[in-house]
């Protein structure tokens, strides 16, 4: 029951923009975090 429940949360979170990533171990959220920095700082257009 727990695993149908982490899908659903996980997949409630990237309809919410969330960036989901898989943990493939040190490092493999790097290259997310730096496009997540990126992003905010980047102008908005409105």
């Amino acid at each position: 029951i727990r695993l149908l429940e982490r899908s659903a949360e996980i997949e409630r979170l990237g309809d919410l923009g969330v960036p989901i990533v898989r943990w493939l171990g040190d490092g493999s959220l790097d290259e997310v975090l730096r496009d997540v920095s990126r992003t905010a700082g980047a102008p908005r257009i409105r």
